[in-house]
C-alpha cells in the first residue's frame, strides 16, 4: 500500500525507458500490477482522486496512459516527455510536486494551474527548482 509513491513512480514510469538498465532488457510500458500488486483504486479517495489526475496529467503532457478499474498503465515515451500540457493539481500537494519535477524533464515543460499546495509538505520547493531551471509564471498555454 504505497499511494505516497504512486504519484511519482506514475512520472518516472512516463521516461522509464531512459533507466531500461535497470531492468537490463528496453519495455515500452510498465504495468502497475507489478509496481503496486494491490488495487490501486483506494488512491482516488487520498487528497484528491491521485488516479485521474495522474491520468490527465500524463495525458495533457504526451504520455499515453490507459486508465484501468484499479490502477494505470503508463506507457514510456523512451525518453524526455513531450511536456507543454497544464495540470490541474486538485489541491494534491504530491501531485504538483511530482509534475513540476517532469515539468524539468520534459521538452516543453508542464505547467500546473496551482503551486499553493506544495507547502504543505515542502515549504521552499518552488525555490529549489528555479535553482534547477524551473521558471514560474502565467501558464499561456
Amino acid at each position: 500500500n504505497r499511494p505516497q509513491h504512486f504519484v511519482t513512480f506514475s512520472i518516472m514510469a512516463a521516461i522509464v525507458s531512459v533507466c531500461n538498465n535497470l531492468h537490463r532488457a528496453p519495455f515500452d510500458s510498465v504495468d502497475w500490477w507489478s509496481v503496486f500488486p494491490d488495487s490501486c483504486a483506494h488512491y482516488s479517495v487520498k487528497e484528491s482522486d491521485r488516479l485521474a489526475a495522474v491520468a490527465a496529467g500524463l495525458a495533457a503532457n504526451g504520455v499515453r496512459v490507459d486508465e484501468e478499474r484499479d490502477g494505470l498503465v503508463v506507457h514510456g515515451v523512451a525518453g524526455r516527455p513531450p511536456g507543454g500540457g497544464c495540470v490541474a493539481v486538485n489541491l494534491d500537494h504530491r501531485i504538483a510536486m511530482a509534475f513540476l519535477v517532469m515539468g524539468l524533464l520534459s521538452h516543453d515543460g508542464v505547467a500546473i494551474d496551482d503551486t499553493g499546495a506544495i507547502d504543505t509538505s515542502f515549504p521552499g520547493f518552488t525555490r529549489l527548482l528555479e535553482g534547477l531551471g524551473a521558471e514560474f509564471g502565467e501558464w499561456t498555454g
